[in-house]
């Protein structure tokens, strides 16, 4: 019995002292890649033509490709702001989280009717020329898709066509492959009311500006229209809008100091402009907010090092002596 009893007490030391080894190897493991993951170096803000989280981008455009403003990344804490590219016609704007890009709808010098604005280009926050990566098409015939304003919400992109450039009944909201860029229709929207979109990250609420009425609006998907709040005084022309960190961004496409208001949603009620960067008035306007990368919080993790393991172990064999000891007795 003295025997099957020391061999218990050393093959569950040993069982231990294993599991307890390959405990904290595979904890290395696990760490490891993040422990050794490349450093991104980010260059002082404007240096790098990029954009961070925190900031909104804008941009301005007309018909016919026509533009003469920069698009600018805009600090929302500090109202500075840098530019970010060039000689883009901006429409509708939306920020892909996943792949940090912004994607934007665009009119070029060969658009006529109904296929402004139906050009995409993607544009790396990290910096660098925009890229155009596909033609907005409509499910139903294949017919160019105008999109005036862009949202992302519950990783669907969303557009907005403000018009009823494919007949009645065809301005409305529409949900957007990301590869095909196929847009299938998704509710029935009165016809040149709403043109930017922005959508809340977290809630996935999707607000419009709806000129018509002269409100920030909440767009249901069934089509339900819901008012937030009326456009600040004097202003009747709003076609940029993003949303992020509790705030909505109303843009304009004017270059009147002050112009991109700044609604708190959670406070009801605007605060402080945002200084427009713009050196002339346009058609157009587009907006993205950057939204702040969400990283999981750290968990501590319980590893025994070398020493505490060689106490255990003595402690185990403490006790095992100690057990044979009374026996014996």
């Amino acid at each position: 019995m003295r025997p099957n009893l020391m061999n218990k007490l050393i093959f569950s030391s040993l069982f231990l002292w294993s599991a307890t080894a390959s405990f904290v190897h595979a904890q290395e493991d696990e760490r490891a890649p993040i422990d050794s993951a490349p450093i991104s170096v980010v260059e002082p803000r404007g240096t790098s033509g990029s954009a961070e989280p925190g900031d909104l981008v804008a941009g301005l455009g007309g018909f016919g490709g026509a533009v003469i403003n920069d698009a600018f990344a805009i600090d929302t804490l500090t109202d500075t702001n840098q530019s970010v590219f060039s000689g883009i016609a901006v429409g509708g704007m939306a920020y892909d989280s996943v792949n940090e890009r912004v994607l934007m709808t665009a009119s070029q010098d060969d658009d006529v009717d109904n296929s402004e604005f139906s050009t995409v280009f993607e544009w790396p926050i990290a910096g660098g020329a925009p890229v155009e990566v596909g033609t907005l098409t409509r499910a139903t015939d294949g017919s160019p898709l105008r999109i005036d304003g862009l949202a992302f919400s519950g990783g669907v992109l969303y557009g907005m066509a403000q018009f009823e450039d494919a007949g009645p009944g065809s301005a409305g909201l529409y949900s957007i492959d990301t590869g095909t860029f196929v847009g299938t229709q998704v509710n029935t929207l009165p016809d040149g009311a709403i043109s930017g979109i922005g959508a809340d990250a977290v809630s996935g609420t999707i607000y419009g500006v709806n000129d018509a009425d002269g409100e920030l609006q909440i767009i249901a998907l069934d089509g339900t229209l819901t008012t937030v709040t009326a456009y600040p005084p004097a202003e009747f022309d709003i076609d940029g809008l993003a949303v992020g960190d509790g705030f909505a961004f109303l843009v304009t496409d004017d270059d009147v100091e002050g112009s991109i208001y700044v609604y708190d949603l959670n406070a009801d009620s605007y605060v402080t402009p945002l200084t427009a960067p713009w050196v002339g008035a346009e058609t157009f306007s587009g907006a993205a907010f950057i939204s702040q990368l969400q990283l999981p919080e750290s968990q501590p993790v319980p590893v025994l090092s070398p020493w505490s393991m060689i106490i255990m172990m003595l402690v185990l064999f403490g006790i095992a002596a100690r057990v044979l000891s009374r026996q014996r007795a």
